[in-house]
């Protein structure tokens, strides 16, 4: 059984960060924000109230774009949520804590994990906590080659005119 979250019942999963709140704490004191946006049937799971100085639980929060913009780095696990923080450019880790469970047991992957993901792979809290100081000491990714191959296969194709195209084709096609 993973001790870091298991399913009870529909709906209701238990939840232990696998990292720990006062160790980044320490680490980081009050001049890092830790902001956590966890999936929302673990969401409530976590106490952040001794920790509020550094640590925002904004898993409410509705706009997840907006939690992207004040970000200098994400750390995720499996969530495809770095698809869309790659398009600013910025360092993206990768903290799969029950990666063999997940790989064998749960989904899988859409990706070659171990080579196509835009950022380091870390499975502990130590290198967790090494590579996160790594990654904000460099913010940004354009001179990457593992980031840059990334985004040229998925992001490289917005132009930033999406909006337009849409609306000249419906334009278009309602004349027709």
């Amino acid at each position: 059984m993973n001790w870091y979250n298991s399913y009870i019942s529909t709906g209701k999963y238990t939840f232990k960060l696998p990292f720990s709140l006062k160790d980044f704490q320490e680490r980081y004191g009050k001049e890092t924000i830790l902001i956590l946006r966890m999936h929302y049937l673990i969401a409530n799971q976590i106490d952040t109230l001794e920790f509020k100085d550094c640590v925002l639980n904004l898993s409410d929060y509705p706009n997840i774009s907006d939690l992207y913009l004040v970000s200098d780095l994400l750390v995720t696990d499996y969530s495809s949520v770095f698809f869309d923080f790659a398009y600013l450019k910025r360092p993206i880790l990768f903290y799969p804590y029950d990666y063999e469970m997940y790989k064998n047991e749960l989904r899988g992957f859409y990706l070659d994990y171990e080579h196509e993901l835009p950022g380091k792979i870390v499975h502990n809290e130590t290198d967790l906590f090494s590579e996160m100081n790594e990654a904000l000491k460099n913010p940004d990714m354009t001179n990457n080659r593992r980031f840059q191959e990334f985004y040229k296969r998925f992001c490289a194709i917005n132009s930033g005119d999406a909006s337009r195209k849409v609306v000249n084709y419906i334009v278009n096609a309602i004349r027709k």
